[in-house]
């Protein structure tokens, strides 16, 4: 009976760490200036106690930082070509979940709002 108990103890856990690990994606934001047309989005993969967030640029991704419990805002940085791209991300509380909230600026202009 114990070892029975054990096994189900243990199949929960292993349920429970397969659940949180999820990737997500953004929808595209178009982003257009005098010079060039930007597509903007974004990934986050999650894990138990972080999500990993990279920023895409026409398919290319130029910036990546870390959410965490408690860490739940997180400004990152990078480059696509001469363009200069900066993201602020938080974790925003919606119901029993956390949805990812991004702001991206390129070369200081808001460029896109982004949510996974």
């Amino acid at each position: 009976m114990r070892r029975k108990l054990c096994y189900v103890v243990v199949m929960v856990l292993i349920g429970l760490f397969l659940v949180s690990c999820a990737t997500t994606k953004s929808r595209e934001a178009i982003y257009k200036t005098d010079k060039a047309k930007y597509t903007i989005s974004a990934v986050g993969d999650t894990g138990n106690f972080s999500t990993d967030i990279t920023i895409f640029v026409n398919g290319e991704a130029v910036a990546k930082g870390s959410t965490t419990q408690i860490k739940r805002v997180v400004n990152f940085s990078g480059n696509y070509k001469d363009v200069k791209v900066d993201a602020e991300c938080k974790s925003v509380a919606s119901g029993s979940m956390l949805t990812r909230q991004c702001t991206v600026y390129m070369d200081g202009e808001k460029a896109a709002e982004l949510s996974f």
